[in-house]
């Protein structure tokens, strides 16, 4: 009889140590889950913010772009000793292209490299070529240089920038 109270003495103790560690472990458990979801939300809104840093960067290359193309259309138009101004400004605007197409490349880590450094290229030749239509003796230019490869360029950086916008929203 004596071992039928230890085995009851046992068993009696055995439920009290589970009954006392229910709520431990579900508090474990709880936590536990808590954590992965704030782990997953947090790498969500990395992900987000990552995506919006690239639109914003892809942005900012296309709108250089633009500002240069429109600085070297405006400049074909101007004579004179205004025509130094000018050129200056297209410089400045081909710095602005090469330096958000390097901004590009450091987000994209090599997905938009590519494009953004054959734009940034591009906009570095059509500078090029405008100080060299430059007839300084009669401070005019002899005529706006060939935007084709810049255009090319301009295009194939759009649709990659596009292409990776859509694959970072799935």
């Amino acid at each position: 009889m004596a071992e039928v109270s230890l085995y009851v003495a046992v068993i009696t103790a055995a439920t009290g140590i589970v009954a006392a560690s229910v709520p431990t472990a579900a508090t474990f458990v709880r936590d536990g889950r808590q954590g992965q979801r704030e782990q997953r939300r947090a790498e969500l809104e990395r992900r987000d913010r990552r995506a919006g840093e690239m639109r914003q960067a892809c942005l900012e290359v296309l709108s250089a772009a633009g500002e240069l193309r429109a600085r070297l259309g405006n400049a074909g138009q101007v004579h004179g000793p205004e025509l130094a101004g000018r050129l200056a400004e297209i410089r400045s605007a081909g710095a602005e292209v090469q330096l958000h197409a390097v901004s590009v490349a450091l987000l994209a880590q090599g997905q938009l490299a590519g494009p953004a450094q054959g734009l940034a290229d591009a906009a570095a030749s059509l500078v090029m070529a405008a100080e060299d239509s430059i007839d300084r003796a009669a401070q005019q230019s002899r005529g706006l240089p060939d935007f084709a490869v810049f255009d090319q360029r301009e295009t194939a950086f759009r649709a990659a920038a596009v292409a990776h916008a859509s694959e970072a929203d799935y």
